[in-house]
């Protein structure tokens, strides 16, 4: 049986703390006729999660701000379903509740779930008409107060539902989707990819660096997939992916082919020894470019040195001028080697 798949918490989120407003969800208590005079939120544990129906939710009543941008969170909910739920409070009218809910926080989640039951009412796809007619959802009793709300979403911001590595690649494969001219869809031209992808992530309440969308992707686009099934798998870390995904194509499916064969340590000490070797290689590269530096500077002090030599003696005009076409020659090479260096 293959390990555990990681969660959220390693790739790339904060952990919630172990007492938790949260920990009563699921009880499904039914908080219909909750007097706000008499207890807390925190006081009672009395909240619910449920599927709710779109049509019985309505947007914050204090939100001035109409959420436009959903393409990604459009593209997240539809690859891996809504990871975090919406926070509702009942409608209260003249001291009667009205049968629907108000949102205190999710907004945008449920501006994305409307768009995308409306493209599924166009596409007359009744799979994704019942998929995207409910919304997940956290039902807070009428009275909660500002703190509470902001408490629970903290909780659920973190605990909802873990992200796991799968569900981060299949983001990717929407996110970094590949026209058939080779450029991506989603992402524009011109912008750093990793520092964009990035910032969408943490719109749809992930943290994710570009450092870490970066090593991700590395991984997503290893040319051997056993690669990225054996990172999902928890067989090799992130590290290891990495640089098993960084090597040529070729080198990729041998080194996998060898991992078949090794034990967990084997396949560590294999990597370490490959990660030393390219260090020393990268460091004897670096020792190659001082020691063409120092070609440089000794050719130059020559070629003045020559220049500036007057008892030089040729048997002929034609001697000379071949002579001083070779020492130009040479110059403009150092000229170049000298702007390849710089």
């Amino acid at each position: 049986m293959p390990p555990k798949k990681k969660s959220m918490s390693d790739t790339g989120t904060h952990k919630a703390s172990s007492s938790s407003l949260f920990s009563a969800l699921g009880d499904g208590i039914d908080v219909t006729g909750f007097d706000p005079d008499s207890k807390t939120v925190s006081e009672t544990s009395r909240f619910r999660t449920e599927y709710l129906e779109l049509s019985k939710i309505i947007d914050n009543k204090s939100n001035n701000f109409r959420a436009l941008d959903t393409f990604y969170l459009e593209l997240s909910i539809a690859k891996v379903g809504q990871l975090q739920p919406i926070i509702l409070v009942p409608e209260v009218v003249e001291g009667k509740s009205t049968g629907l809910y108000e949102i205190k926080v999710g907004s945008r989640r449920f501006a994305a779930l409307n768009r995308l039951l409306e493209k599924a009412f166009k596409k007359s796809n009744q799979k994704d008409i019942e998929k995207y007619s409910k919304a997940f959802a956290i039902i807070l009793p009428y009275g909660a107060t500002q703190d509470e709300i902001e408490t629970i979403y903290r909780e659920t911001n973190t605990t909802a539902r873990p992200l796991t590595v799968e569900e981060v690649f299949a983001h990717f494969d929407g996110i970094f989707k590949i026209s058939d001219t080779g450029e991506f869809v989603h992402i524009p031209k011109g912008v750093n990819k990793y520092e964009y992808v990035s910032k969408e992530f943490k719109r749809m309440g992930f943290d994710f660096s570009a450092t870490k969308v970066k090593e991700y992707l590395t991984i997503y686009s290893a040319s051997d997939k056993r690669v990225t099934d054996w990172f999902e798998d928890k067989l090799l870390t992130r590290q290891q992916a990495v640089e098993v995904s960084r090597m040529p194509s070729a080198m990729q499916i041998s080194v996998m082919d060898k991992f078949e064969q090794m034990t967990t340590k084997e396949i560590s000490d294999y990597i370490k020894t490959y990660m030393l070797e390219k260090k020393t290689e990268k460091l004897t590269k670096k020792m190659r470019g001082i020691d063409a530096i120092s070609f440089v500077i000794k050719s130059n002090k020559n070629l003045k040195h020559i220049a500036v030599m007057e008892n030089i003696r040729f048997q002929s005009e034609d001697e000379k001028l071949s002579f001083l076409s070779q020492i130009q020659e040479l110059q403009d090479h150092l000229n170049k080697i000298e702007k390849l260096l710089k």
